[in-house]
């Protein structure tokens, strides 16, 4: 006898509950995708170096100077931790400008102050990047708010639909000339900027390479799953090369009347930094200030910059909800993402 549709869709779900039941039991191990992790024999101890910091987001030496540490303090101000001591005024305090928490209902805002890299000429008299800092954060969109925006033809700021809340931007400082721990808070210069949607995704880390040029990781625009009315459709922001979102960008911050005589790269459209002739999307509203594409959000990332080390830039990306990645990252490849977890 044959059973009926329905009855072979019971006999079926029997079956499956059955095997879920016997799941630490005699099928365990075939039910098991993964082997277990097993327990190392390395011990992690965690000292407190500093309390009473505000979202201490990021921390990095300037050029040749490694008694300092600037940590960024993700409410919108950098401290300096001198021989492990916290120097009890703030190195800049621009909580004016960054304004976080934005969303003061969540805990979890990742909006803020993210990011800081030093010139790698920042110990050198000689150098157009002597003295000379850069901030990566957000900021609220109000009025008088200019944005820069990227190098496409068109000079679109986001090609979406939806209203853009606040932006994104990196900021040029300079070292006060006479106390090294003060960064001048009158010497602003806004370098690039992008609007935002989302409160989410907002990558986090600049940082120079070995080649001189900065990069900088964005976020694909928030959300979840890269859709939305934060992402373009087609594809999501990461995999279109018309928005700057969901990259890795790669610019040289240094005002361009700076290095008129030295370089030979294209000056941006808001004519505050260069793109580099080897940057490889060039095409008619292409963002030409990308190096990779296809990511989510990248959030961290550093450059093998030991003795004898490879140069490679090693970026940390965000999953959506099953894999985190680790990434090689190399100029032009895509990341997949949102086609791929």
């Amino acid at each position: 006898m044959v059973p009926s549709p329905m009855s072979a869709l019971r006999i079926q779900s029997l079956a499956f509950a059955f095997l879920i039941a016997m799941g630490s039991g005699l099928f365990g191990q075939a039910l098991d995708l993964l082997p277990s992790i097993q327990t190392g024999t390395i011990a992690v101890n965690l000292n407190p170096v500093a309390t009473g910091l505000g979202g201490p987001a990021y921390a990095i030496n300037a050029p040749g100077d490694p008694d300092r540490l600037f940590v960024v303090e993700q409410r919108g101000q950098i401290r300096i931790l001198q021989n492990n001591s916290l120097v009890s005024t703030p190195a800049l305090d621009i909580r004016s400008r960054t304004s976080p928490p934005l969303d003061t209902a969540s805990v979890n805002d990742e909006r803020g102050l993210l990011g800081l890299a030093f010139h790698p000429g920042y110990n050198t008299p000689s150098s157009v990047g002597f003295r000379t800092l850069y901030t990566f954060g957000s900021e609220l969109v109000g009025s008088g708010v200019t944005y820069h925006a990227p190098n496409t033809t068109n000079n679109t700021l986001f090609p979406g639909t939806a209203v853009q809340g606040f932006k994104m931007v990196v900021h040029e400082w300079k070292q006060d000339a006479a106390n090294p721990n003060i960064i001048d808070p009158n010497s602003r210069r806004e370098v690039f900027s992008y609007g935002k949607v989302a409160s989410n995704h907002n990558g986090g880390t600049i940082a120079f390479g070995p080649d001189g040029y900065m990069y900088l990781g964005t976020g694909d625009g928030g959300n979840g799953f890269g859709v939305g009315a934060s992402h373009i459709e087609p594809g999501g922001n990461a995999t279109n090369l018309f928005t700057p979102l969901g990259k890795m960008l790669r610019i040289d911050p240094v005002a361009p009347t700076l290095t008129s005589s030295t370089s030979l790269d294209t000056i941006s459209i808001n004519g505050q930094y260069r793109i580099p002739l080897t940057n490889p999307f060039q095409g008619l509203n292409q963002v030409s200030e990308t190096y990779a594409y296809g990511l989510r959000n990248p959030y961290r990332f550093a450059f093998d910059d030991r003795p004898g080390g490879s140069g490679r830039l090693i970026a940390a990306d965000v999953g959506q909800g099953n894999i985190e990645e680790i990434n090689d990252i190399t100029i032009s490849a895509n990341y997949g993402w949102r086609d791929k977890e």
